[in-house]
């Protein structure tokens, strides 16, 4: 369970070298050696390395816009590989065409950047929210004003896209909610299913004595 957040830079700029410069700057993990996965598209940090979060920097090869979705693949594949007896074809495309519309408010831009963190993160400051909260303050502050890059970024919790350095009461305060959801409900609920599987293989072992 992780804390997803979202960035979309309206403007050009190199995003191996804005990779480069947020592991350098601000994860501050260049001096691990991070393994890093990189296409013609896409530059991130792999995943099981231990950091404070997962880095992905997305773009189009012709540095056009984001494509957010694509509609007519994704009705085209539901309706191949969802049998009709869980979805019609007439439900299939009603789905499409609901997603199409969220996807239509996203908006305009030509560099994603997304971080994941869990739930579970604690640091001196704060949880998630507040880590992907200085990561959006920095990166703006110190790498996209400099070379006038405007930018929007997501709420998750709320689905809310905010423009610039706006909407971090919300955010905080979300993020609160969800540390406290995970630490009180989530996690007691996981720990209390692998204590029940465990206790179920203990008997099982003892049976099979």
């Amino acid at each position: 369970m992780t804390l997803h957040t979202t960035l979309v830079l309206h403007e050009w700029t190199d995003p191996v070298a804005l990779h480069t410069w947020f592991n350098a700057n601000v994860l501050r993990v260049s001096d691990k050696n991070p393994v890093i996965d990189q296409s013609a598209t896409h530059i991130g940090n792999a995943l099981g390395q231990g950091f404070d979060a997962i880095f992905d920097v997305d773009w189009q090869e012709d540095h056009t816009p984001l494509v957010w979705h694509d509609a007519a693949a994704e009705l085209a594949w539901n309706l191949k590989h969802i049998p009709d007896v869980f979805v019609t074809e007439e439900d299939a495309r009603e789905d499409a065409e609901k997603t199409a519309e969220l996807y239509a408010h996203y908006p305009l831009g030509v560099i994603k950047i997304a971080w994941d963190t869990s739930y579970a993160f604690r640091a001196r400051h704060g949880g998630a929210a507040e880590l992907h909260a200085e990561f959006i303050i920095r990166l703006a502050k110190e790498y996209l004003e400099p070379r006038g890059i405007t930018f929007a970024w997501q709420n998750e919790f709320s689905g809310e896209w905010n423009e610039g350095l706006t909407g971090f009461e919300d955010f905080g305060q979300n993020g609160r909610d969800a540390e406290q959801w995970f630490h009180t409900v989530a996690l007691p609920a996981v720990l209390a299913e692998a204590d029940r599987r465990r206790a179920d293989d203990g008997h099982a072992d003892r049976a099979s004595v």
